[in-house]
């Protein structure tokens, strides 16, 4: 394994980004993103995808340097053109022109058309919910279908069509709560390829529609499984409704390019009650929870979106651990382009 700080990780992927053609706030943007999913233990969607966003560039699917832009709007709507540029990007302006409207109107919805993979949703569900929002963020893959079979199916006709929500609190943090509508992420099927590990069981299909453990699977024609049967791939249709289908994002055409359909919902916090009485009962709520008594085996019980900000404050302290496979390709990635990247910049 390798260990760089979250600085020396920022500042490579900065370094790479700007010279595969990104700006100089794009390239940022892109970085700190990545980083922060690394941080709060979600290697799936942090430094390991600048290998794809590189490769995406350079066959000409993302444009490094565009800028996200109102298409068109309402008082309290909004679509945004992501521009085929980076996702993150366009899900941060995405995520600002929301909070506005719904400061403005109370309820305010928005969708992101053209628009690249945004990493982890939880991060723009924050965003939302530290300016005081309550916010629901969803989206599909378009197209025919990336990764997922829908239950009782064995073919991929469903992306992970993931989830988010961020629920403010005054005295607490938010409540972060983040999950893909698959039993587990595409991205930790790869990292587990990249570590070289067997899958857990009922994480995989194979080909044929069978049970497999072994990662190499899904780059041959495997499935993801939804999460909790039935019930899962119901969710993934809403995404599939919301995300794609009211955003105009996808035509559910066979070929069509992949892409995140993204949308967003918002509410503020005293559109029922007085100012400061939501956050008085939410924070009632939390504190409710957080003494439950624990279950065996358990030290205590921790709201969604806390493990996230412990992850984070231990590897801000220790650094953040990569793969020694995944360090190599980030070195090699980095060499391509000029960018100084040496065995020294990561303790083994």
């Amino acid at each position: 394994m390798a260990r760089l700080s979250a600085t020396a990780l920022r500042e490579l992927a900065t370094a790479i980004l700007r010279a595969a053609g990104a700006s100089d706030s794009n390239a940022a943007t892109v970085a700190s993103s990545l980083v922060l999913s690394n941080l709060h233990g979600h290697d799936s969607h942090g430094i390991a995808q600048l290998l794809s966003y590189v490769g995406q560039i350079q066959k000409g699917n993302l444009d490094p340097k565009a800028e996200p832009s109102i298409l068109n709007e309402r008082p309290t709507a909004a679509l945004i053109d992501g521009a085929w540029g980076f996702g993150q990007v366009a899900a941060r302006y995405a995520a600002d022109v929301l909070i506005q409207k719904v400061r403005a109107s109370g309820v305010a919805a928005v969708g992101i058309q053209r628009c690249n993979h945004i990493g982890r949703l939880g991060e723009f569900a924050e965003q939302a919910a530290n300016d005081g929002v309550i916010a629901m963020i969803t989206l599909c893959g378009g197209g025919r279908g990336t990764s997922t079979t829908p239950y009782g199916g064995a073919g991929k006709t469903l992306g992970t069509n993931p989830f988010a929500f961020g629920i403010p609190a005054n005295e607490f943090p938010p409540v972060i709560v983040d999950f893909a509508t698959t039993v587990v992420a595409g991205g930790k099927i790869a990292l587990a390829r990249e570590k070289g590990e067997s899958l857990p069981e009922g994480w995989l299909l194979d080909r044929d529609g069978r049970p497999t453990r072994d990662p190499n699977d899904f780059g041959n024609g495997g499935m993801l499984r939804t999460m909790a049967e039935h019930k899962g791939f119901g969710l993934s249709m809403v995404a599939e409704a919301l995300g794609g289908a009211l955003t105009g994002a996808t035509g559910f055409e066979e070929g069509e390019k992949t892409r995140n359909c993204v949308f967003m919902w918002g509410i503020a916090t005293d559109i029922f009650l007085p100012p400061g009485e939501y956050a008085r009962l939410e924070d009632r709520s939390i504190a409710k929870i957080k003494a439950t008594p624990p279950a065996p085996g358990f030290e205590r019980v921790i709201v969604p979106g806390e493990r996230g900000r412990l992850n984070a404050a231990r590897n801000e302290r220790d650094g953040i651990e990569l793969p020694e496979s995944t360090w190599q390709k980030l070195v090699e990635l980095a060499q391509r382009h000029g960018v100084s990247a040496t065995e020294t910049s990561a303790e083994s």
